[in-house]
């Protein structure tokens, strides 16, 4: 429990921050844009992450027993995340079938970058 308040703490800081941006007009900006985004961003996420996790289940379907990063449901999500970020391996997924792994990730980065 005092991991966690630890880890909240922080949080809880940047919060404040923020409520103390709105008595600076230039910095008065951020947060009245993120106030009005918030209603998409909140669907963009939800749209985001019913992909993603779509994503993941299908990866463990398809590479879960031959990959050791789609082994686990953490584990896919991690595989995945970090393919976002430039981080991937191909090679690994090709062991099970190359057109499987060409279709998986051709229409995952389509999907995750180019589309959202």
């Amino acid at each position: 429990a005092n991991r966690f308040i630890s880890g909240f703490y922080p949080v809880c800081i940047m919060m404040r921050l923020f409520k103390a941006f709105a008595a600076q007009p230039r910095l008065a900006i951020v947060t009245k844009t993120l106030a009005l985004a918030a209603n998409d961003l909140t669907h963009f996420g939800i749209v985001f992450l019913s992909i993603f996790f779509t994503y993941v289940a299908m990866g463990m379907a398809f590479f879960g027993r031959e990959v050791e990063s789609f082994a686990s449901f953490d584990r896919a999500c991690l595989a995945l995340l970090e393919a976002l970020m430039g981080e991937f391996s191909v090679e690994e997924m090709e062991l099970s079938g190359r057109p499987i792994a060409f279709f998986f990730f051709g229409t995952y980065m389509m999907a995750a970058v180019l589309l959202l």
